[in-house]
């Protein structure tokens, strides 16, 4: 991922970047990220693994982007992202971080939900 970063601040570099790129705000790439979102659902259903690919790697990219655009404004940095997924995916999962256990996948989702309920209702 760090080359990918030194990509995107090669690209947002006042100086010598794209001013397209420079320009980039997290509003004005939520209509990409969409589109992206969309075209990866496309190839998931055509079942082609090289669109798959791509258009995941298309996804990743407007995530990553919008992590240094949001780092660049201070408003979090993608290490912040990454802790706090990490938080969530181990409290949602009690059946394999707790004591809980789940047989079946309609048993993890249940736990899954019933941690997601909870976290609702801290915030």
């Amino acid at each position: 991922m760090d080359e990918i970063f030194a990509i995107i601040s090669r690209l947002r570099d006042a100086e010598n970047g794209c001013p397209w790129d420079c320009a980039q705000t997290l509003s004005s790439m939520l209509k990409p990220l969409r589109n992206e979102v969309e075209e990866l659902a496309q190839a998931i259903e055509s079942g082609e693994t090289d669109a798959i690919r791509e258009e995941a790697g298309d996804v990743l990219w407007n995530i990553l982007f919008m992590l240094h655009v949001a780092a660049g404004e201070k408003l979090f940095s993608p290490d912040d992202v990454a802790q706090t997924l990490q938080e969530k995916m181990v409290s949602r999962h009690p059946h394999v971080f707790g004591d809980r256990k789940a047989s079946t996948p309609e048993e993890a989702k249940a736990f899954y939900e019933a941690a997601k309920r909870q976290a609702a209702r801290k915030e």
